[in-house]
């Protein structure tokens, strides 16, 4: 084979192996030479708990089974000699292996290495003394108690190696009281409380556990499985502070973004997490869709409700993380300060990242009447008191629990990315975002939400279900529109170069297509018109849609045949051939899904000519609606199905669907949106217990769900089906408390269109929409019989997702109401009208698949009699089968009356709320809130220390020498308003620079210096001490960092250029870090187009600039000379740097970067 087509065979390989997860292994890329590639070996045995290690190809041309690799770097110090071993012999051991392999038998030899080599060490008994801390490997959940922080672990936070015997310093008593004290008043509020690590002594990282059991929520079952809940699981927030306790009073006299306390919701089958699982949730920002996601995918989300697992994350738990994170303690010092909700409070802050206020309109915004009640309704008990508003001493944790708890029991009244509180009238079961597109961006790209992988493996069914409804919906409906009530804008999503067909629904018009002959048989496309070769970028690895005008059986295409669209990947090319994997054929006539070309033996079709076009055609950017659903109806056509995702998950635990090159991106994109947009819990109802299998090849069995199946409809799949979020839940009982009869709700069909429903599970039945006439006024349409409400359900059979195995062509709902038909819109014998949305509850989806038979005489299964109680129905309103035949439906189907028909005290879907906790509480911690005697003052209060107002530092303001720095011209692009927006960010810069202490800043500007408003100088400075950075500096006698900021044409929408001008840093290959690059530039997503926002304020850029500098991991930073601060970085080379290490990481360059440059 050619040297290029095994290049870009190795190449391919490469990045395929990058979205691999393969143990141990991460940030797989293309190294500095041809050909070369690096990868970082991570393990809590080897130097701050990673190595890079470079790969070397040897024999490229005849890659993989002539290759052989060299493996001579590893970039860190200090790497055991049993690595180096291992890595020598790779050349031989890995000879002929394709790049995943031998990442995958690196990984594996050298985890052995370093396993057995630790056997030996662990075997040695080490005995402390009274004053020396060691770490224990005990597995017991009681080991951990009053062990300190392993030391031994700390690769997991990035620091550097410590001695195994540790001195520690004990935490003075009168903070150690305050931490008691503030714990002691969690645990008076039924919330368990654990000492993880460190609190007792000084020490950097310090991580207590909050815990809960979910049964405590009184959450219905539906919402348990719809959030990946169980009621035995323990809801546990994680709380890791750096050095001293920050209590309530020191958070409210801080700036919101300077408190060193983060915080983690997780879920866990015992109220203790163990030590290893706690420092891992800290060890990674959130959300790591890639590695989180895996882990997941081997649990059945059914199935962990009924075996408890470890510590683990879950997609509601993921949003709460990230308003913690991005403001709660702001959200907490206006609440406390100006009486207000915390909507309002939050509110305030999205108000004020949109406009810029300072804190004094942030004051006077909170200052206004607050429409919100303070008191949030339908909490179960243990939210009730609010903590913030209390008199007493506040307890900093329980706030920070009590606002973790509430926004998860509330999950669905608010937007997943911003926090604000959704619009609209439907109260899903599930959260989700709001209507802004940069939300709907967001979400997909953190990874929120349910796992693809999961869903796929465990309920393929489901996700068969949820694509066939979304197709169907882009399909035109009886006024030539589509169903599709809300496109996917804002995904990126890349489609074929194909504007929409004309009446006809023929193939559609291809922009600029190439003309081409396609050789079936080796799946190989000739470029006939060689003059436009050079047009588009062809490129292997790149999609595209071939149409051909084909007639079966004949060698070459006709006139007069089937238009058939071919996806396909391009495999590898020449310059006027191209391989071609071709992954679906979509015939497109008559309704896009009239012959199944799928079925026609392709290999024995002679060639055939066609056009080519490409799929970089920006779905955002078509204004269409009918075009839109067209290209996003081939895109679904790209889909393989549901049983061979399935099957090439379940083939490799190490596979995700994401890395498979059989799917084309956006239609994996596409896909994602599909499942995460699905805001109702749906579920299959099997006819008996069926086992499933998980990704290690083991088998489990899923719930029994056989009890639930409703006799009398046969021919037709079932599903369990509900909707309403849990206050519509608790509205629709309410409704049922004061009725008077036995019967207190009735069941109702309602029929649809298969091209209503992909709308219907995310909205839920409303009226908004007028599909037919309605005789009856506004409102949504029941009726007690299945015949009548099945003819609102067409069967239609090109409305059919070519790969779905469901095939469905009906679908039909059963409905729980309010029993008061007198108060409906309308009532007669036959039809409902209800317009109080709140009246009505899902309960089942029905089904009908294409290959079934029809309908014939519907008996019900007596048998099951004996086995479940049926739902006892009101004489005059029961529902009617097909063929007006009668219907069994499980009295344990109908949530209401599970526990009792009528009267029952205590709302009867929500589980009872109780003390259940069964898992014992470790001694340790009750111990640990025990008064430790001598922490009290005179008056029996806590005495607390000053930690902060004594703190000093040796930097100086306004000693900088500007003489020696860059100085740079006015710019061209320097306008009024441009020159304007800058100053606003300045403006806030002096006004909180003016009014806190320069010790606490760690940032200063020399304002009378500013003589250029598209230039900054600023000086970072006062570093922990702890710091090798800081050390270094006191070694060099360096007092600052001295950055430069440069504001592009682009800004607010650009990100700025910010740089180190002096002193020069450390490279990373010789050990250093601090996210500073080689040329002085920084290593920030934030600081590129990727992850830049227009509503950042330089005080939050600056704030994470210097924690960035500040990082341990992967490295921390270190000058690169201790003995002189003269040399500095030029321009050329910081934007140098920058280029190559946003190349590396997939981040987008501003466009204008290069102005930068020429701005000397």
């Amino acid at each position: 084979m050619p040297r290029g087509r095994t290049q870009n065979r190795l190449q391919a390989d490469i990045q395929a192996a990058s979205h691999e997860t393969i143990p141990h292994i991460q940030r797989v890329g293309k190294g500095d030479v041809e050909d070369e590639f690096v990868f970082t070996f991570s393990h809590p045995q080897v130097p701050q708990g990673k190595i890079e290690i470079r790969v070397m190809p040897q024999e490229t041309a005849g890659y993989p089974g002539d290759n052989y690799f060299l493996v001579p770097f590893y970039t860190d110090d200090g790497v055991p000699s049993n690595i180096g071993n291992i890595l020598d012999s790779a050349m031989t051991s890995t000879a002929g292996m394709r790049i995943a392999d031998l990442l995958r038998t690196l990984s594996c030899q050298l985890c052995n290495s370093l396993e057995f080599a630790n056997e030996s060490e662990d075997s040695k008994a080490i005995v402390p003394d009274a004053d020396v801390y060691t770490h224990s490997s005990e597995e017991s959940d009681e080991s951990d108690a009053d062990i300190p922080f392993d030391y031994d672990d700390d690769d997991s936070f990035g620091f550097s190696d410590s001695p195994q015997h540790i001195v520690q310093t004990r935490t003075p008593d009168q903070i150690l009281e305050r931490v008691r004290q503030d714990f002691r008043t969690v645990r008076n509020t039924g919330i368990r409380i654990s000492k993880i690590s460190g609190v007792d002594y000084v020490s950097e990282h310090n991580i207590m556990a909050m815990s809960v059991k979910a049964s405590k929520l009184g959450l219905s079952e539906e919402a348990y499985l719809a959030w990946n809940l169980g009621p035995s699981d323990y809801l546990i927030l994680l709380m890791r502070y750096s050095g001293d306790y920050t209590s309530f009073e020191d958070a409210m006299g801080r700036p919101a973004g300077q408190i060193p306390i983060c915080f983690r919701l997780r879920k866990c089958s015992k109220y203790r997490p163990k030590l290893e699982e706690a420092i891992a949730a800290f060890s990674s920002s959130l959300p790591n869709n890639h590695s989180k996601k895996h882990e997941q995918k081997i649990v059945n989300f059914e199935d962990s409700l009924l075996d408890g697992g470890d510590l683990s994350t879950f997609g509601v738990g993921d949003s709460i993380e990230l308003l913690f994170n991005n403001s709660f303690f702001a959200m907490m010092k206006l609440r406390r300060m100006k009486n207000i909700s915390w909507d309002r409070a939050k509110k305030i802050l999205s108000e004020v990242a949109i406009s810029g206020c300072d804190n004094e309109s942030i004051m006077t915004k909170a200052s206004e009447p607050d429409s919100a009640n303070l008191a949030d309704k339908g909490l179960p008990p243990i939210l009730i008191n609010d903590h913030l508003l209390s008199e007493d001493m506040v307890s900093l944790p329980l706030v920070a629990m009590q606002f973790a708890l509430r926004y998860l029991v509330k999950c669905t009244d608010y937007c997943m990315i911003c926090h604000e509180k959704t619009t609209g009238t439907f109260e899903a079961l599930k959260p989700y975002v709001c209507s802004n597109p940069l939300c709907l961006f967001q979400y997909m790209s953190l990874g929120l939400g349910p796992s693809i992988d999961n869903e796929i493996i465990h309920q393929p069914d489901v996700v068969d279900l949820l694509i066939s409804f979304c197709y169907a919906s882009l399909q035109r409906a009886w006024d030539n529109k589509p169903k599709l009530r809300q496109f996917p804008i804002g995904l990126s999503l890349e489609v074929p170069c194909i504007r929409k067909p004309g009446d006809n629904w023929n193939k559609g018009t291809l922009i600029n297509p190439l003309e081409i002959e396609v050789s079936w048989s080796d799946s190989k496309a000739t470029i006939i018109d060689k003059s436009h070769v050079i047009g588009p970028s062809l490129k292997v690895g790149q999609w595209v849609v071939i149409h051909t005008d084909q007639n079966y059986g004949k060698s070459k295409s006709g006139g007069s045949g089937t238009h058939i669209l071919h996806y396909a990947r391009i495999e590898d090319k020449t310059d006027s051939e191209l391989w071609l994997h071709i992954a679906t054929r979509h015939p497109v006539l008559m309704g896009l899904a009239g012959i199944t070309a799928k079925y026609w033996s392709w290999e024995n079709i002679g060639p055939a000519k066609g056009q080519l076009v490409l799929c970089n055609r920006s779905l955002d950017d078509i204004e269409d609606d009918e075009e839109k659903a067209f290209l996003l109806t081939l895109l679904l056509s790209a889909l393989p199905s549901v049983g061979e995702m399935r099957s090439h998950l379940v083939e490799n635990n190490s596979r995700q669907l994401a890395a498979w090159n059989r799917i084309p991106p956006s239609a994996m994109k596409l896909l994602r949106w599909i499942i995460a947009s699905n805001r109702s819990f749906i579920v299959r109802v099997n006819d008996s217990p069926i086992n499933d299998v998980n990704l290690d090849n083991t088998t489990n069995k899923r719930p029994d769900r056989s009890r639930e199946k409703i006799s009398g409809v046969d021919g037709w799949i079932q599903f369990r089906f509900a909707q309403g979020s849990p206050e519509k839940e608790a509205l629709f009982l309410d409704a049922l408390k004061d009725l008077e009869t036995s019967h207190r709700t009735i069941l109702a069909w309602h029929g649809s269109p298969i091209g209503n429903w992909h709308s219907i599970i995310r909205e839920g039945l409303d009226f908004k929409v007028v599909a037919n006439a309605r005789a009856y006024g506004d409102g949504v349409y029941f009726s007690r019989s299945f015949d009548y409400s099945i003819g609102y359900s067409k069967r239609i059979g090109s409305f059919i997702w070519p790969q779905s195995s469901l095939e469905i062509t009906e679908a039909i709902s059963l409905n729980e109401l309010v029993n008061l038909p007198h108060k409906f819109r309308h009532s007669n014998n036959n039809i409902y009208v209800v317009d109080i949305l709140h009246w009505i509850q899902c309960r089942y989806l029905f089904v009908r698949p294409k290959q079934q038979p029809e309908v014939g005489l519907v008996r019900i299964d007596t048998t099951r009699h004996t086995k479940v109680e049926e739902f006892e129905q009101d004489p005059k309103y029961a529902i009617l089968g097909p063929q007006s035949g009668r219907v069994f439906v499980p009295k344990l189907a109908i949530p209401s009356v599970k526990k009792q028909q009528h009267h029952d005290p205590s709302p009867p879907t929500r589980r009872k709320i109780g003390d259940d906790d069964t898992d014992e509480e470790d001694i340790n911690d009750i111990n640990f809130l025990v008064d430790a005697g001598n922490a009290r003052s005179s008056t029996g209060g806590p005495k607390l220390l000053q930690t902060h107002s004594d703190i000093h530092t040796d930097f100086r303001p306004g000693s900088l020498d500007f003489s020696q720095l860059p100085q740079l011209a006015r710019p061209s692009y320097a306008t009024k308003s441009a020159q304007q927006i800058i100053q606003r960010e300045l403006q806030k810069l002096e006004k909180i620079q003016s009014t806190t202490p320069l010790h606490e800043l760690g940032w200063y500007i020399d304002l009378d210096k500013v003589e250029n408003m598209f230039q900054w100088i600023v000086e970072l400075h006062s570093f922990d001490p702890s710091l090798p950075l800081a050390q270094d500096m006191k070694a060099a006698g360096v007092t600052s960092i001295v950055l430069e900021i440069r504001f592009l044409r682009g800004f607010p929408v650009s990100p700025p250029f910010i740089r180190v001008v002096r002193p020069r840093f450390r490279l990373f290959a010789m050990g250093g870090g601090g996210h500073v690059t080689a040329g002085g530039a920084m290593c920030m997503e934030l600081l590129t187009n990727t992850g830049w926002s227009p509503v950042s304020s330089m005080e939050s850029v600056l704030l994470q600039v210097r924690m960035a500098i500040c990082s341990l991991e992967p490295k921390p930073a270190r000058l690169e000379e201790t003995t002189s601060s003269s040399t500095q970085y030029g321009i050329t080379e910081a934007v140098d740097a920058y280029t190559r290490a946003a190349t590396m990481h997939g981040w987008e360059i501003p466009a204008e970067l290069k102005e930068a440059i020429i701005l000397v």
